[in-house]
């Protein structure tokens, strides 16, 4: 349920329309002129890592941090639950935002809270999972006719696990990484096995072979399996079966 606080103060009062407020711009494409200054809301860090129920640890981080750095420390504690995030570009913010998911891993599933300040009214909200709204590839903060969300995720509180990551049901995935004959109850190795698919793929920022590209803003779309064949016949011919 959400809890609120009011700070009277929103962001125009600053001088800040909520549109120029952006992360990592790892999902964005700008236009050679920009009409107003960008705040990039990056480079955060990790606030508060404490003990909670049933084995899992409970891990406060800043909005702005980035999202592979939460799961680069997770998988060096031995914590499970957001090994195979690793490698995604952007801030945990914004992964709340979106859902982030990859290999059969979302960020819904270990999401507690989050503390969001509403650009338009001042005011600073708790909202828990149920108020999130997660779907694929999206929440209720993600609506937005601009740049950026109306709210703005300060921090973001997830719950990790002291024990063994779930099974791997993600064949690419467990394929290789069975391959390397890793071990299956280590975050790190999981992490490793993810970070080496993905930079295959020259998907891993900043390492060899990056590529950057705007692959990311596209969502598999939806459909009944007749018109999934019948693009399929259309694209690659009658014969497709």
């Amino acid at each position: 349920s959400r809890g609120r606080t009011s700070s009277n103060r929103p962001l125009d009062n600053c001088g800040l329309g909520v549109s120029c407020i952006v992360g990592e711009l790892s999902n964005t494409i700008l236009l050679p002129n920009i009409d107003e200054p960008l705040v990039l809301y990056r480079d955060g860090r990790i606030l508060d890592l404490r003990d909670g129920a049933k084995s899992s640890v409970i891990v406060k981080v800043l909005g702005s941090c980035s999202l592979d750095a939460v799961v680069a420390e997770a998988c060096r504690r031995g914590l499970s639950g957001v090994e195979r995030l690793s490698g995604i570009p952007g801030t945990i913010g914004a992964a709340a935002v979106q859902d982030v998911a990859a290999y059969n891993q979302a960020i819904e599933e270990v999401f507690v809270s989050a503390e969001v300040l509403d650009s338009e009214t001042g005011d600073v909200e708790v909202l828990d999972h149920r108020d999130m709204g997660f779907s694929y590839r999206t929440s209720a903060l993600r609506a937005s006719s601009g740049l950026s969300p109306r709210f703005v995720v300060l921090n973001v509180t997830i719950a990790l696990s002291k024990g063994p990551p779930a099974s791997i049901d993600y064949a690419d995935l467990a394929d290789w990484h069975c391959r390397q004959e890793r071990s299956i109850t280590d975050p790190s190795l999981i992490r490793a096995s993810v970070l080496e698919i993905r930079s295959f793929k020259g998907m891993v920022v900043g390492a060899q072979g990056w590529t950057p590209c705007s692959g990311s803003f596209f969502m598999g779309p939806r459909v009944s399996a007749s018109t999934a064949v019948a693009v399929a016949r259309r694209v690659r011919g009658s014969v497709f079966a």
